[in-house]
């Protein structure tokens, strides 16, 4: 589909305070409208287009590791020590992982390098780069 400015803002207005760490469950649980709230009041409130990458990043890399963990039944303490993670943390790790497939996981990635680029170089508005990255990450628009 098409993403309207109208549309989106009809979707995300109303909004006061977020925090970073709402913004990946939404985005893999598919919940596109709570993803671009949660986005635009982030945004509002001033948070760094760099940081949020990064987060989303380094989020994204984890649940990838760790979908490939699980995909070979590694032990909840083989996974912990490769990753780094607490056990609280594996948990949630690996729930979110068994959830998304790698073809998931592989655009997502590809989609962070495309959003990264073009707000690099200014390629289109950064809101709207924004909004197909969320997109992206919520897995209902593939890559182009």
């Amino acid at each position: 589909g098409v993403i309207r400015r109208t549309g989106v803002e009809q979707h995300t207005s109303g909004r006061t305070h977020a925090s970073i760490f709402e913004l990946m469950p939404a985005m893999v649980d598919r919940k596109v409208d709570e993803a671009l709230t949660t986005l635009k009041s982030l945004l509002e409130d001033g948070e760094e287009g760099v940081r949020l990458l990064a987060f989303f990043a380094n989020e994204w890399n984890l649940i990838w590791e760790a979908n490939g963990l699980t995909a070979r039944r590694a032990s909840s303490a083989e996974a912990m020590r490769q990753l780094g993670v607490s056990s609280g943390r594996w948990f949630h790790l690996e729930r979110t992982a068994k959830r998304m497939t790698p073809e998931r996981l592989a655009d997502g990635i590809e989609a962070m390098l495309e959003a990264d680029l073009s707000l690099k170089t200014g390629d289109g508005e950064a809101v709207f780069i924004w909004e197909r990255l969320v997109y992206r990450l919520c897995g209902v628009v593939g890559g182009s």
